[in-house]
């Protein structure tokens, strides 16, 4: 890739040109054309790529200009281009700095660093005089290559051989990206993932960019006057930035013809940057700031404003950090940091416990962390109160929503301030870092004097990082008192997303007053039609859809699994994306959409156990229940608790999967449910704090149990590899047997489970046996053993020659060496009998003998197969007599040359 400048009329513009000898044409984005006002002659295009990958550019034109190089304008040459409306090609990085210090054949080039930068031109074969190279710099045979063209040097070649430590063009060129193409990849994924039976591995390596992240993180974060003070997540030490202003303009003068048409919301942007200025979110940047930055680190980041679906009135002021310049934005300077999210489930696992609930939010969480001051100028953003004034600069002193690196950071500062605060407040401590998703506390106590003393040390924790934690809801009101809130509000939100809106169609929320979870349904303007009664739906329509039901505890897995089972079978039909779903599959869409009303009138207990709390909760009990078909694999759990008066069961969690496409047996799809239960298990485990006394796996196929009792080395690989992670996790003694009509995982694969949706089915309250004695519990009456996918029992062999054949190129030699090899065993078993050895020049008939072995081992090695079938059928394994070359000397066989292994 090189830097060039183009010209046309007096007008200039300078970009990055890759030049492909694979391109018969020279093709230039029309963005460019535009802006040095070349005009040409119109000439539609089809550009094809492989796989008969085509793309129509009906507004192209054939036009004529001037390009030279950045670092050479006087030399300039024609250029004929053809216009297209734009190129997408993959952004580029080269480093010179350090690969000038690791190769020295490359030093002294009139050459600069760019990072991530994105060619505008592609320079083909009808220009290829631009491309010849003039001159070449080689070092090594791996090493990146210099090359001098007209246009000025390059760098090209493969990647270093040490990564991380500097960049080199890696390029390919092929077709534009096809959105539907790159959908079904995505859903292909998936799928991948859904089906995968592998052993989850717990411990998580951390990447180089991560590594990299949290580096940045532990030197730059500090405690100050108000709160943390942190750096932004660079990529790079050194990155080059573009010019954003332009961009940056452009958004604001688009957001500003919206805003003619509501002046009200004008006005409420206008006071909202005032509050931020107030608030020191925000300050207008100073002359001095606007003259002495350093361009490398400038960015403006466009103004926008997004607004919650179910809070229309509410709006939030965002920075969109994906906005492009140049092929480049602003987040691919950035990196995204580690996860040091609480996993959600875990949350709400947790959440549901103790009796006592409270829950509440961080004010503004990304706003109170601080961003250093070098780094400030890469979040300023332009305003004004009308559009005939010029635009006010502005800078962001803060985190900023839509930056990549936030979430990451704010988790960061947060667990720093709570982490510091442990030795004087050790609950608040652990109950901020556990409890917490992004800006969102939810925790549960045994009682109302714990919960109000740890909200309270939670608050004065919060304050000492400069967090405000605030709408405070509970299902005790004495809590609300005693940690000085009112009751603001009579339900919680729970579909709990990353510091965004949410966009979820069916929501999660809870009633603090019933201590009760429901599911509320959003209706999108776009999703509102596709519900509609006599629309067909689009294979895109039903997913998009099926993944924005929201339900990270699986409480509806049953319900909601139909849905990914319709997805699957839009896939087989091989239909495109925008075409209408069969008749077929539009009756089991309309089936299942027309059950979604009763979702709404489900309602399911937060708590496991209602209060009192159970003095004898250490004899908790956990009962998963495993299910398979031919179109889906399930598995739910539930708690068991013997208390004095009753026996309480309560719903936990529930995984489901579709079914693979590749057909599979259904036991193995059993015992794929069964994987799935053992994982759900260790999930349960890790999430609680609850003590789990005994655990119980119910599964209603008796080969699935008898593979699980015997031992599974018998089986074939596929059988063996999963009872071996099953076994992992469970003992034998802990799976049962229970009637197919009393599985609860039933619900979730088969399709006729509407009566399901009722808070008092047996999904939501757990087989009815559970609530009875052990005894009366389902009995298996006769233990089966299975011969289902025992592994087929082979003699392996496994030959060693007795000399290496490949060393000798005479016959003569070879004969007269395996001679005296078997001489050399004859006379060990003569030594051992005490028998004289023999001597001498061989004689005829071991020159005989060693012809007869020499051609019996040609035999095993070209016939080896039945060499070894015939040997199997002589007798019993046993009495199987190996050997390679069996040779009779003197009434003296040979030893076994071979090895049996069975």
């Amino acid at each position: 890739m090189i830097p060039v400048v183009l010209r046309n009329n007096g007008r200039t513009k300078a970009i990055f040109a890759f030049i492909d000898e694979g391109s018969s044409l020279t093709l230039l984005e029309q963005s460019i054309a535009e802006h040095i006002g070349v005009v040409g002659t119109p000439e539609p295009l089809t550009l094809q790529w492989t796989g008969n990958v085509k793309r129509e550019e009906r507004k192209s034109h054939r036009v004529l200009l001037e390009i030279s190089g950045k670092s050479n304008t006087n030399r300039r040459e024609t250029l004929h281009a053809r216009t297209v409306t734009h190129l997408r090609l993959p952004s580029q990085t080269v480093r010179y700095r350090e690969l000038s210090q690791r190769f020295p054949h490359l030093r002294g080039l009139p050459l600069e660093d760019y990072e991530l930068i994105q060619p505008k031109l592609l320079i083909g074969l009808d220009n290829l005089a631009l491309g010849v190279p003039l001159k070449i710099r080689q070092g090594n045979r791996n090493d990146p290559i210099a090359a001098k063209c007209r246009l000025g040097w390059s760098i090209y070649g493969g990647s270093p051989s040490h990564p991380g430590q500097a960049s080199i063009l890696n390029f390919h060129v092929g077709a534009v990206s096809d959105p539907d193409r790159e959908l079904n990849e995505q859903l292909r994924d998936y799928f991948t993932l859904e089906n995968t039976t592998g052993t989850i591995s717990l411990e998580k390596l951390e990447s180089e960019d991560d590594k990299r992240a949290r580096k940045i993180l532990k030197e730059t974060t500090k405690r100050i006057a108000i709160g943390f003070e942190t750096g932004l997540l660079w990529r790079t030490d050194d990155p080059v930035v573009p010019n954003s202003y332009s961009m940056a303009y452009r958004r604001l003068v688009s957001l500003e013809r919206k805003l003619e048409k509501d002046p009200p919301l004008k006005q409420r942007i206008h006071a909202m940057i005032a509050d931020y200025e107030g608030k020191g979110y925000a300050h207008k940047a100073t002359s001095e700031e606007l003259s002495l930055t350093n361009q490398n680190r400038l960015w403006y980041l466009p103004l926008g404003v997004v607004s919650n679906p179910k809070k229309p009135h509410k709006i939030r002021l965002i920075w969109d950090a994906a906005a492009k310049t140049e092929g480049v934005c602003f987040n691919s300077l950035l990196l995204k940091g580690p996860d040091l999210l609480t996993p959600l489930p875990q949350v709400l696992s947790q959440f549901r416990q103790f009796p006592v609930a409270v829950c509440g939010d961080i004010r503004e969480m990304f706003h109170q962390i601080k961003i250093r001051e070098p780094d400030r100028q890469s979040q300023r953003f332009l305003w004004r109160s009308t559009p005939i004034e010029p635009p006010t600069v502005y800078v962001m002193d803060v985190a900023t929503f839509r930056s990549t690196c936030s979430p990451a950071s704010a988790q960061y500062v947060k667990n720093l301030n709570a982490s510091e605060a442990a030795q004087q407040f050790p609950r608040a401590a652990a109950t901020i870092t556990l409890n917490h998703y992004v800006d969102d506390y939810l925790a549960s106590f045994l009682s109302i004097k714990e919960a109000i003393s740890v909200v309270n040390e939670v608050k004065q924790v919060h304050a000492m990082g400069g967090f405000e934690i605030r709408n405070f809801l509970s299902n005790k009101s004495e809590v609300l008192c005693g940690i000085g809130e009112l009751e603001n509000g009579v339900e919680k939100e729970l579909d709990l997303v990353r510091g965004e809106s949410s966009q979820s169609v069916l929501g999660m929320i809870w009633f603090p007053k019933t201590d009760e979870f429901a599911y509320t349904f959003s209706m999108r303007k776009d999703i509102l039609p596709i519900l509609a009664k006599d629309h067909v739906p689009t294979k895109r329509e039903v997913l998009k859809v099926v993944m924005s039901l929201f339900d990270p505890l699986g409480l509806l897995a049953f319900f909601l699994i139909h849905g990914k089972i319709l997805i699957q079978n839009t896939w087989l039909e091989g239909s495109g994306w925008d075409d209408p779903i069969s008749n077929k599959l539009q009756k089991r869409w309309q089936w299942w959409t027309d059950l979604f009303p009763q979702l709404e009138l489900l309602r399911i207990p937060r708590c496991y156990f209602p209060a009192p709390f159970p003095i004898n909760s250490h004899e908790l009990e956990v009962h998963i229940f495993v299910d398979a078909s031919e179109l889906a694999y399930s598995c739910v759990a539930y708690f068991r608790l013997l208390t004095e008066n009753n026996i309480i069961v309560a719903l936990i969690s529930a995984k489901t999967k579709v079914a693979p496409i590749k057909s599979l047996s259904i036991p193995r799809l059993e015992l794929k449910a069964a994987v799935l239960g053992t994982r759900l298990m260790e999930s349960i485990k890790s999430q609680h704090t609850l003590p789990i006394s005994r655990k119980v796996f119910w599964s209603d196929s008796s080969t699935v149990l008898a593979w699980i009792r015997s031992d599974h080395r018998r089986y074939n690989k596929f059988v063996s590899f999963r009872i071996g992670e099953i076994l992992s996790s469970s003992e034998p003694n802990e799976w049962q047997w229970v009637p197919s009509k009393l599985n609860a995982a039933d619900a979730a694969t088969k399709w006729e489970n509407g009566s399901e949706i009722k808070s008092d089915s047996r999904w939501f309250l757990g087989p009815s046996f559970l609530r009875l004695s052990e005894e009366r519990w389902p009995k298996q009456k006769s233990v089966s053993i299975t011969e289902e996918e025992l592994r087929p029992v082979h003699t392996h062999w496994e030959r060693e020659p007795i000399i290496d054949i490949t060393r000798f190129s005479q016959w003569a030699r070879l004969l007269r060496t395996m001679g005296y090899v078997l001489r050399f065993i004859h006379n060990l078993l003569h030594k051992k009998l005490k028998l004289p050895p023999e001597s001498g020049e061989l004689t005829r008939d071991e020159i005989r003998g060693a012809e007869e072995a020499l051609w019996k081992i040609a035999q095993s090695d070209e016939f080896f197969e039945e060499t070894k079938l015939l040997k199997e059928t002589q007798g019993p394994p046993h009495a199987v007599h190996c050997v390679v070359a069996e040779v009779s000397t003197h009434g003296i066989t040979s030893g076994c040359s071979s090895k049996r292994i069975c």
